[in-house]
């Protein structure tokens, strides 16, 4: 109590800005002795003018809503008729409208026990009184009137709350001077004072547009023309993005007229529009408005690499979340439909997550053949293979043996674009294979580290039946044979792969051929490292055989790991006495991933 008596001393100082945003913090937590001085003090920041800044007032306004059930019944009058006044008059900012005319409702409702629809009526009737008779402020290009815009925002607030139909005058200008922007993006680049009445106009018209689906097409038309101009700032955009998603999840007929351009935001110049877009969308997704698949699950993928780390982060967390929620198959299923995808390649893609009818037509900026257009595309496989099981990952080399029936029977089509694709496959089949005996160690790791913390709290769970527990084991089991056996042919037909598409880089694009090389080198030593008892006697034998040996020089060079130990093995001597000999552990260590990338 007395740190709150010491903040609230300091709202009279210089200092008072630093003061009400910890006020705001702490409030829902300490209730002030005299909170309505919080009501004097607002007063007395509005009647001298020096609210200017509407990030002040906002915290203002947050310490009221923390400490409403504390006010005197004199204060909440008193608060009622200042924020009336601010909406009555239009005295107050564009960002703070919808927080004001709130906590009066919320004045209202607890004085009286429910709000009074004449006093929303009668806010109503004077800011359409004000509306009308000021027009021109609004309709003109060259005139600037802040009030006229507040007062809008208070009129689409009171009307939607009375559910009444708005006044059709106020319509007619609204949509007029929408046409007006729509039809001329000199209107916009000439005018730059004009955004924020764009802006404005956008949110009232959005609003009356989520309960009149004849009007929501009407707008929807001309968003989509103001978001095609070329100069355009990038509050309009994330105002229109805004309302795209919310007039799309009330009338689900606009989603595919409407969705599309939602979706070329995501590749915006403007780092704040591809957050928004992104943010909207994954709303949508997670709604069921909009599938996870196609253009939309391309473009969101794309953001992983986004040159903002903001954004990539922001972009991994949407799929991250949309996997652990919705579909934990999405990542198993796309993978190598995306390879083929990234590079523009899409004879072979078994399209179930990039129909044709979305893709075709719309070439994928990822693909190249360029050293960073690689590392790119290798980023994003990257975060696949972290996010799906080793099973699941190991299973899907059953896709080598299809390639190799491709590549020898000449299915696989000869161009420029297959043979980015063949080397990006050659990576991810590289990283699959690397996985083996990966979740094992984490669980191993998890498990080391919950003995090892003597300070947790005995966790007492409920385990499976044994019945269950048997069938789990079971289809592990199974799951692992099936992983075996995919293994094994694929190393039965490796060699022949390894000259398929040797032979058809070095037809279709020479370049490549030096990094085709490095990639089938690194792919056949994972093989020999991670399934060395499979490769041991596999045919031709000096082939693999001389994969092992330079396995063996690289763990040699590398020294034995931390994990590597000696044991002492006892046994007796020819004099009966015990003697120790040095057995090394017989384990394979995995070598540095960096050995397997360009």
């Amino acid at each position: 109590q007395k740190n709150l008596m010491i903040i609230e001393s300091h709202i009279f100082t210089v200092n008072c800005s630093e003061a009400w945003i910890i006020l705001s913090i702490i409030a829902n937590k300490m209730k002030s002795r005299n909170p309505d001085v919080v009501i004097k003090t607002m007063n007395e920041i509005l009647q001298a003018d020096v609210y200017n800044s509407p990030i002040c007032l906002q915290y203002i306004l947050c310490v009221i809503k923390a400490w409403l059930e504390d006010f005197t019944h004199a204060g909440l009058n008193h608060l009622f008729k200042i924020l009336s006044d601010l909406l009555r008059t239009g005295s107050t900012t564009i960002s703070l409208v919808s927080d004001v005319y709130s906590l009066c409702c919320a004045i209202k409702e607890k004085s009286d026990g429910t709000v009074d629809e004449s006093w929303i009526r009668s806010i109503r009737d004077s800011t359409a009184e004000y509306l009308l008779h000021y027009h021109s402020h609004y309709t003109s290009f060259h005139m600037s009137n802040e009030r006229y815009l507040i007062s809008l925002l208070v009129y689409a607030e009171t009307s939607t709350d009375l559910n009444d139909k708005p006044n059709e005058r106020i319509m007619t200008i609204l949509l007029h001077y929408l046409k007006r922007v729509a039809g001329d993006e000199k209107l916009i680049s000439l005018q730059t004072d004009q955004n924020r009445k764009i802006c404005v106009t956008i949110v009232v018209l959005s609003r009356f547009g989520l309960r009149d689906g004849s009007l929501a097409s009407t707008i929807i038309a001309d968003f989509n023309k103001i978001l095609k101009f070329k100069n355009i700032h990038e509050s309009i955009i994330c105002t229109l993005i805004t309302s795209f998603s919310d007039l799309c999840k009330r009338h689900t007929s606009l989603v595919d007229s409407s969705i599309k351009t939602v979706i070329l935001q995501l590749s915006s110049s403007y780092m704040a529009v591809r957050s928004v877009a992104l943010n909207n969308l994954n709303e949508l997704i997670l709604q069921d408005y909009v599938k996870m698949r196609g253009r939309v699950l391309l473009n969101i993928l794309k953001l992983i690499v986004d040159e903002n780390c903001q954004i990539a982060a922001q972009a991994l967390y949407v799929i991250q979340l949309y996997v652990h929620s919705k579909n934990e198959k999405l990542l198993k299923v796309s993978l190598l439909e995306c390879v083929y995808v990234f590079n523009n390649y899409l004879q072979y893609a078994e399209r179930d997550m990039f129909p044709a009818s979305e893709i075709d037509n719309e070439p994928c900026d990822l693909a190249g053949n360029a050293p960073e257009d690689f590392s790119k595309r290798n980023l994003i496989y990257d975060f696949f293979v972290d996010n799906i099981d080793d099973l699941s990952l190991l299973k899907l080399l059953k896709n080598v043996n299809k390639i190799n029936t491709q590549l020898s029977q000449h299915k696989y089509v000869e161009c420029p674009a297959g043979a980015g694709t063949l080397i990006d496959l050659l990576y991810v089949f590289t990283k699959m294979v690397m996985v083996k005996d990966r979740d094992k160690a984490r669980l191993a790791k998890a498990a080391a580290s919950g003995v090892n913390d003597e300070d947790a709290p005995p966790v007492i769970e409920e385990g499976p039946s044994p019945v269950k527990k048997s069938r789990v084991k079971m289809a592990l089991q199974q799951s692992e044979q099936e992983m075996v056996t995919i293994v094994e042919k694929m190393i039965a037909i490796y060699h022949g792969f390894d000259r398929q598409v040797r032979s058809y880089i070095t037809r279709v694009e020479p370049t490549l051929e030096k990094i085709a090389e490095e990639r089938l080198h690194d792919l056949a030593l994972a093989i020999a490292r991670k399934f060395r008892s499979l490769v041991e006697f596999a045919k031709p034998m000096e082939f693999w055989r001389g994969m092992m040996r330079t396995v063996d020089s690289l763990d040699h060079r590398e020294g034995p790991s931390p994990r590597k130990g000696k044991r002492k093995k006892k046994g007796r001597g020819k004099d009966g006495s015990e003697s120790e000999e040095d057995d090394e552990e017989d384990e394979v260590e995995d070598y540095d991933d960096d050995e397997m990338d360009d």
